[in-house]
């Protein structure tokens, strides 16, 4: 508890508009997922185009793409 009070204190006092900051912190953290989904389907995505997989390997990245997509679009 102290560790997550202490971030908080060190994140306000560095903001130049601590209500911009509040502000926008939501936005911010509701994009983060989609971004780290959107980079891990490019990494299967080269990796899958890079190598000669085998077909259950290959089905198995494929499939993983098809879900990464659909969480990324946001359903």
């Amino acid at each position: 508890m102290s560790i997550s009070l202490i971030f908080s204190l060190v994140y306000n006092i560095v903001l130049p508009s601590i209500s911009h900051g509040i502000y926008w912190f939501g936005g911010s953290v509701t994009y983060q997922l989609e971004n780290n989904l959107f980079l891990n389907y490019i990494g299967i995505l080269v990796r899958m185009m890079g190598k000669n997989e085998s077909s259950f390997s290959h089905n198995i990245f494929s499939f993983t793409l098809i879900i990464l997509a659909i969480l990324i679009s946001g359903f």
